[in-house]
């Protein structure tokens, strides 16, 4: 019995973590309800008050499910690190306007490069790209088996990697796990990746003291590049080798970061002044790039964030 239950534990995961969607609680909830947040569709349509640990759930989703039955809680565990890391960062440095230190700056890069990767969104994405792979694998293993054996060989002749490269091929097997379990190896390799890129580009924290202040969704981490809109994209546009590529994510109602090669500033915080046209070009890029959802601490439906342009 003890062993069964152990194998339930930890299989209700968040895409967006609770510690994170804790900032945009209604100030205004009633004494004795639990705290809640406003879910607005993207769509424009309904909007409904839920408590952050009720929102943006799914079944073991970064549970990986090993050979022998086993549940591997590895990344589940990994990502609750990082959201403890955080969530002490916003409390004890950034809501101050206090300086960050290496360490609090590297954590503060990994939670919002895990932020992009870890969302139900990107692991669709993940799985999509890799079915393709699938497909395409499983056409030419189907043809083999009913081809003449010297088009196979020189089909294998003409796959076959250099021996530089021979220990980087994927088997079919191997990409039939990938597009199973996508989160184990885009979470690994994406965070890993991403971290050191933002840690290298011009970063800068706005904050504001308007109300409803910053909004967020069940996409946190946008990545956008103005330059993909262009009728000429430049090479690597949309890429992290993208000089104009811009990424934001919002902190909590009254802060948010981004970070830029082109970013200019004085300093690490950088205060907005009452109705700045920014917290409605971020906020309308925030609602226009979200997956399903606009997270906001009220009501938030009858803003023009959710439609026009965002770049």
């Amino acid at each position: 019995m003890r062993t069964a239950l152990a194998g339930m534990k930890h299989r209700n995961q968040h895409t967006v973590p609770q510690s994170y969607l804790k900032a945009w609680c209604d100030p205004n909830t009633p004494a004795g309800h639990e705290p809640y947040v406003w879910l607005c569709d993207k769509s424009g349509g309904q909007a409904r008050k839920k408590a952050p640990a009720k929102v943006f759930i799914e079944k073991d989703f970064y549970t990986i499910m090993r050979a022998d039955g086993e549940r591997d809680l590895v990344l589940e565990h990994g990502l609750s690190q990082l959201e403890t890391r955080f969530a002490a960062l916003r409390r004890n440095r950034l809501d101050g306007e206090l300086p960050l230190s290496q360490r609090d700056h590297i954590n503060l890069c990994a939670f919002v490069a895990a932020m992009f990767a870890r969302t139900k969104s990107r692991g669709v994405f993940w799985r999509q790209q890799w079915q393709k792979a699938l497909d395409l694998g499983q056409k030419m293993a189907d043809w083999m088996t009913d081809a003449p054996s010297e088009d196979v060989e020189k089909m294998t002749t003409a796959l076959r990697p250099s021996r530089d490269h021979e220990s980087a091929g994927l088997s079919l097997d191997d990409v039939r796990r990938i597009v199973e379990q996508p989160m184990e190896p885009l979470l690994t390799s994406e965070v890993s990746t991403v971290t050191p890129i933002l840690a290298g580009m011009h970063q800068l924290i706005i904050e504001t003291a308007d109300s409803p202040g910053f909004v967020t969704s069940d996409a946190p981490c946008v990545w956008c590049d103005p330059e993909l809109y262009a009728e000429s994209p430049a090479f690597g546009a949309g890429g992290l080798i993208s000089p104009s590529l811009e990424i934001l994510m919002p902190i909590s109602p009254r802060q948010c970061i981004c970070f830029g090669h082109q970013i200019i500033a004085s300093g690490f915080y950088m205060s907005l002044k009452p109705h700045d046209p920014l917290l409605d070009h971020v906020n309308r890029r925030v609602c226009q790039f979200a997956d399903e959802y606009v997270v906001a601490s009220e009501d938030v439906r009858q803003q023009p964030w959710f439609t026009g342009t965002w770049c």
